[in-house]
C-alpha cells in the first residue's frame, strides 16, 4: 500500500512537470534559429566530433609489519569525453575501480552523460544539479534530469537515487553506519530577465524501508522529506537590489511510525497530497532576505536569515537550523585595486525554538582580504566564525585507522598566507601559510553535540625553477595538528622534491624524500621515512605514460600501542590518451 502512495506521488510530479513545460514549449517555438546549426552541420557533413581523454591505472602494493590496508593489486579507469552530434554537445564522465576487501568497500562505477543543445540540457547517470540552497544543493544523484532555458524562462527537474543502501559491518576496519536506499525527485520553474527573477522549487526524498533490515535497538530509521522553496530578486534603479528566499520543509523521521489521520491538506499537513505525515513528522520554515546598495566605491548589503528547529532538507549535506542571524556586509577594492576587501559582521541567535535547551546570542562575521603589496609580494587573510558544511580531508597518518574524508560543520576558521617572489630572474617563490578550523562532525545530516574538532596547519615552502635547463626543486616543511573526539595527532613533515625535464621536454623525472614525525595522544610516537620516484613520458602528441614508486619505512616500535616496525611499497603505472 505504501508503494502505491509513492507511485501516485510520482504521478503528481510528472503532471506538474507537463503543466510547467507548457509555457516553455510555447516560448521555444518563438526562439529563432533553433535548427540552423543542425542544418549547417548536415550540409557540411560534420555529423560527429569526439574529444576527451581516458586513463587506465594499475597499482601494486606490498606491506609488511602491520595489517594490509589496500589490495596487493588494483585497477582504476577514468574517462572524460565531449561528444558533439550535429551540434548536440554532451559531457560524458566515467570512473571504475575494483573493490577493497581490507576495508570491506565494494567496487564502484560512476558514469554520467549531460548532452545539451542551445537552451536544452539533459543529465543522465551519476550527476548533480542545483535546485535551490534550501532544497537540492551539493548532493549527487543517479538518475535523470533536464534543464531548459528558452529565453527568459527556466525549468529544471530530476529523478533518481540519492544514495545506496549500506548495511553496518562489524568486520570492517572503519566504523560504517547503516543507511537506507534513498530516492529523490524535484522540479523548479522560474523566470529571469537580468534585472528580475522569480522561481519555485519542489523537492521530495524518501528512504526505501525494505532496503535495510534493522534491529529495533538501532536509532537509524527510514525518512521522508518534502521541501517547497520560492526565490526572487529585483534590481531597483542602478544602485539598489533586493532578493528573498522562502522555504517550507516537512520531515518524517520514521516511516514505520503510525500515520497521523487528523492532519489537513495544507503546508503543515499533506501539502496537497505531496506528503504523507505520521506521528513522527515535523514542519519548519526557513527564509532569507537581502538588500543591496552599490554606490561607486563599494557594494553594501543587509542580510537577514532564519531557520526553524524543524526545518530540514535531505538534499543537502547538513543544515544549521534553530537559528537566526542578521549581517551587514561590504565588498570593495582600494588603493587602485591593490587591496580587495570583503567584510561582514552581525549577530546570530541560537535556540530560537521554545523547546531548545541551549539558547544564546553571539557575534558573527567574516573578513577576506587580498593585497598586492608589490609585484613580488601578495598577502591573503581570511577569518570567519559563520557555520557552514564542508567535506574535510584528513592528513594521512600511516599508523592510525581513520576515514580519509569526513563531513564537518565548520564553526570558526582563520587562514593567513603570503607569496613572495625572489631572485633577479623571479625564478624562486617562498610560500608561507597557516590555518585553523574548528568544526563539528556531521552524521546522518545531524550535527553531533560533542566538543568541536580542531584542525591546525602550518607550512613553509621554497620553490626554485630553471626553465632553460629544465630543473625544478621544492623544499618544504608542513605541520598538521588534529583533535577529533579528544584524540590528538601531530605530524611534522619536512620534504624535498626535485624534477628534471629531458628529451626536449618529452620526459620528466621527479624524485622526493620526506621525514614525518607523528605524535598521538594514544601513545604513538613514530618516525616515518618516505621516498618517491616518478616519471612522465610523452609517447606521442596525445599519448602519455606515467609511473611512480614509493617506499615508506617506519623503524619505531611503540610498546604502548603495540605498533611494530613496518615497510610499505607502492607502485603505479598509468596510461593516458587524449583525443
Amino acid at each position: 500500500m505504501k508503494r502505491t502512495r509513492y507511485t501516485f506521488l510520482g504521478a503528481r510530479y510528472w503532471m506538474l512537470w507537463l503543466l510547467a513545460t507548457g509555457p516553455v514549449a510555447l516560448q521555444a517555438q518563438a526562439v529563432d534559429g533553433f535548427w540552423d546549426d543542425i542544418r549547417e552541420r548536415i550540409a557540411n557533413k560534420e555529423y560527429l566530433q569526439v574529444h576527451g581523454s581516458t586513463q587506465l591505472a594499475l597499482r601494486w602494493n606490498h606491506i609488511s609489519g602491520i595489517s594490509r590496508r589496500i589490495q596487493p593489486f588494483s585497477g582504476q579507469m577514468t574517462a572524460g569525453l565531449l561528444v558533439d552530434i550535429l551540434g548536440v554537445k554532451g559531457n560524458f564522465t566515467a570512473a571504475f575501480s575494483d573493490g577493497n576487501l581490507t576495508y570491506n568497500l565494494p567496487a564502484y562505477a560512476f558514469y554520467g552523460f549531460s548532452p545539451s543543445y542551445k537552451w536544452i540540457q539533459l543529465h543522465l547517470g551519476d550527476r548533480s544539479m542545483e535546485l535551490s540552497p534550501y532544497t537540492l544543493s551539493g548532493q549527487n544523484f543517479k538518475g535523470a534530469g533536464v534543464e531548459l532555458r528558452p529565453g527568459k524562462l527556466h525549468f529544471a527537474a530530476f529523478s533518481g537515487r540519492l544514495r545506496t543502501a549500506r548495511q553496518a559491518d562489524a568486520g570492517a576496519i572503519q566504523n560504517i553506519d547503516p543507511v537506507f536506499r534513498r530516492w529523490g525527485k524535484g522540479i523548479k520553474v522560474g523566470f529571469e530577465d537580468g534585472k528580475s527573477a522569480l522561481g519555485l522549487a519542489v523537492f521530495h526524498a524518501k528512504d526505501e524501508a525494505a532496503s535495510l533490515a534493522l534491529s529495533d535497538t538501532l536509532t537509524v530509521r527510514p525518512q521522508e522529506n518534502v521541501v517547497i522553496d520560492i526565490q526572487g530578486k529585483k534590481q531597483i534603479g542602478d544602485k539598489f537590489d533586493v532578493a528573498f528566499d522562502l522555504a517550507h520543509s516537512a520531515l518524517t523521521r520514521d516511516l514505520n511510525a503510525p500515520e497521523n489521520t487528523t492532519t489537513s491538506r495544507g503546508l503543515n499537513g499533506s501539502i496537497l497530497g505531496l506528503f504523507n505525515p505520521n506521528i513522527s513528522s515535523a514542519y519548519g520554515n526557513a527564509w532569507k532576505f537581502e538588500i543591496g546598495f552599490k554606490p561607486a566605491i563599494a557594494r553594501f548589503s543587509l542580510v537577514a536569515q532564519r531557520m526553524d528547529a524543524g526545518f530540514q532538507s535531505l538534499g543537502r549535506l547538513a543544515f544549521l537550523n534553530d537559528t537566526e542571524n542578521i549581517q551587514l556586509g561590504c565588498n570593495t577594492s582600494l588603493f587602485e585595486k591593490k587591496l580587495t576587501l570583503a567584510v561582514s559582521a552581525g549577530l546570530q541567535r541560537n535556540g530560537i525554538s521554545e523547546k531548545s535547551a541551549t539558547k544564546g546570542v553571539r557575534g558573527i562575521g567574516t573578513v577576506n582580504a587580498s593585497m598586492n603589496v608589490s609585484e613580488r609580494t601578495m598577502l591573503n587573510v581570511s577569518l570567519s566564525n559563520i557555520n557552514y558544511t564542508m567535506r574535510q580531508r584528513l592528513q594521512t597518518v600511516p599508523v592510525l585507522v581513520v576515514d580519509s574524508i569526513v563531513i564537518v560543520q565548520n564553526n570558526t576558521s582563520v587562514q593567513l598566507s603570503g607569496n613572495f617572489i625572489l631572485g633577479d630572474k623571479k625564478q624562486s617563490v617562498l610560500l608561507l601559510t597557516t590555518a585553523w578550523q574548528k568544526a563539528s562532525v556531521v552524521n546522518e545530516s545531524q550535527t553531533e553535540t560533542s566538543p568541536g574538532n580542531d584542525f591546525y596547519l602550518g607550512m613553509a615552502a621554497y620553490s626554485w625553477n630553471e626553465p632553460e635547463k629544465g630543473w625544478t626543486a621544492t623544499l618544504s616543511c608542513a605541520t598538521n595538528f588534529t583533535r577529533i573526539l579528544n584524540t590528538r595527532n601531530t605530524i611534522i613533515s619536512p620534504a624535498l622534491q626535485v624534477g628534471k625535464k629531458l628529451l626536449d621536454d618529452r620526459l620528466t623525472l621527479e624524485s622526493g624524500v620526506s621525514h614525518s614525525f607523528v605524535y598521538s595522544s594514544l601513545g604513538n610516537q613514530t618516525s616515518i621515512w618516505e621516498t618517491r620516484l616518478g616519471g612522465q613520458f610523452k609517447v606521442a602528441t596525445k599519448h602519455q605514460l606515467r609511473t611512480s614508486l614509493s617506499y615508506v619505512s617506519n623503524q619505531t616500535a611503540d610498546e604502548v600501542s603495540g605498533l611494530a616496525p613496518f615497510r610499505d611499497f607502492n607502485g603505479q603505472l598509468s596510461y593516458q590518451f587524449n583525443f
